[in-house]
């Protein structure tokens, strides 16, 4: 939050995203493409670090076998709300 104020402050909007979003927001943030490209930011880069640790400490597997866990359920995720944002957008 700290990171997010200063930028929603001088944008006087809630839309900021530290992603690649940023070069299709003119297609709008409920856009398929826009909601894809979010998944590449620096805060879900770290949601997966976390959660591949915490998957291999509560799971007791290797560290490596924790990323390709999280990776997997993290993808997953990104994958259904991208799917469900595209069906979304045709109706």
């Amino acid at each position: 939050m700290v990171l997010l104020l200063p930028l929603v402050l001088a944008k006087g909007s809630l839309a900021v995203s530290f992603s690649p979003a940023v070069l299709v927001a003119h297609l709008g943030i409920e856009s398929p493409a826009y909601i894809a490209l979010s998944k590449l930011s620096v805060f879900h880069i770290w949601e997966i670090i976390v959660l591949s640790i915490g998957f291999a400490a509560c799971l007791k597997i290797s560290r490596n076998k924790g990323y390709a866990v999280a990776l997997l359920s993290a993808g997953l995720v990104a994958v259904i709300h991208v799917a469900y944002t595209w069906i979304a957008s045709m109706f």
